[in-house]
């Protein structure tokens, strides 16, 4: 008897056990298997077959300032869930961790006390933080920053003030659109490798005064002095008037020209300046951002922004006031000019270091 006509005892008993079902019992027995085998078909190689396909920093953008994380607020539980969501895509990337510990899913606790607070309590929050190993220099680094932190629905008698007290303030520009400026980036060279190891940090607490990029700069994963620049977004999408600023090249002018280089084709004027010393002139930018405190450390930074607009730091800063045309221009400037930079590091470019002050932060 041939070998696919004999019939085992399971193979009996098992026909018998499907004669006896339903007929809807063996419609969702059939569905089941059909998916199962779909699934197993349209599964990418080497992925698992549960990933989804990873969102485009639009949707990055979108989900996080959605009601639904409420305002993003350090300690909140739309702070707790941005973190968590931010870890997935990092994940979803397979970047590599760079959590507290072992099995922390990128997260690197942090306890903060607000500035002009009333709060008796310390608050827990959290950096997230992964990474790209570089290809040629893989022990030098590159520190993407941006914050994810945001007002939350205000706090009477905190440094988050008493206005608009119960209205939940979505950050879309400030600063969704920054942590989707990481997220692409990371997708860009997870498809490029770089030539340096490139760090993705999402910050907690800049809100609340820096506080995560002060702790991370306090104590860094990887040695502060094998940390060749800081690139920080914070408020990337309402390009509004057609620009955005690079603030940080007055202490290293060779970041100009290859800066001006990945801009040459954009459709956003980047402009640089805003970064005269603090307290010297009006409206320098030098240190109301995660920047500073590795400029205060001696690392050289560029912190891309645009201009304040009427719905910074109010319940306003919605995506629906975002165009999604120039947040697209943004973030291909932006990655444009991160791929030149790690690209021209020890060949066209070198900074000079000896200026560097190596002054720890406290967080």
């Amino acid at each position: 008897m041939p070998l696919h006509a004999q019939e085992t005892a399971f193979g009996i008993k098992s026909r018998l056990m499907i004669d006896r079902m339903s007929n809807t019992a063996r419609n969702v027995l059939l569905f089941y298997f059909c998916f199962c085998a779909c699934q197993a078909v349209f599964a990418q190689p080497g992925e698992s077959s549960d990933v989804l396909p990873p969102p485009a920093p639009w949707e990055v953008m979108r989900t996080l300032s959605s009601d639904a994380f409420g305002g993003r607020g350090t300690a909140e539980p739309g702070g707790q869930k941005s973190r968590k969501y931010i870890s997935q895509l990092y994940r979803q990337l397979d970047l590599l961790d760079l959590g507290a510990a072992e099995g922390t899913a990128y997260d690197r606790p942090l306890a903060v006390k607000a500035r002009k607070s009333a709060w008796t309590d310390t608050l827990h929050g959290g950096n997230v933080c992964g990474m790209i190993r570089g290809s040629e220099n893989p022990e030098r680094y590159i520190v993407v920053t941006a914050h994810y932190d945001h007002l939350g629905e205000g706090r009477a008698n905190s440094a988050y003030g008493k206005r608009h007290v119960g209205a939940i303030h979505n950050g879309a520009d400030d600063n969704a659109s920054g942590v989707a400026g990481v997220y692409a980036l990371a997708q860009y060279f997870r498809e490029h490798p770089p030539r340096h190891s490139i760090i993705f940090l999402a910050t907690d607490g800049e809100e609340l005064g820096l506080k995560g990029a002060k702790q991370w700069v306090a104590d860094p994963p990887v040695p502060l002095e094998q940390v060749l620049l800081n690139v920080n977004l914070d408020m990337v999408a309402r390009a509004d008037n057609g620009s955005i600023w690079a603030v940080g090249t007055r202490f290293h002018k060779g970041l100009r020209e290859p800066l001006r280089a990945a801009a040459d084709s954009s459709a956003l004027e980047l402009r640089f300046g805003r970064d005269a010393r603090v307290n010297w002139v009006g409206n320098s930018w030098l240190a109301v951002s995660d920047h500073y405190p590795f400029h205060r450390a001696g690392v050289p930074f560029v912190y891309f922004g645009v201009d304040d607009h009427p719905d910074y730091h109010e319940p306003t800063d919605d995506i629906e006031r975002i165009d999604r045309a120039t947040f697209e221009a943004s973030m291909d400037l932006i990655v444009a000019a991160v791929a030149k930079l790690d690209a021209e590091f020890g060949e066209t470019l070198t900074l000079t270091e000896g200026k560097r002050r190596r002054i720890v932060p406290k967080p």
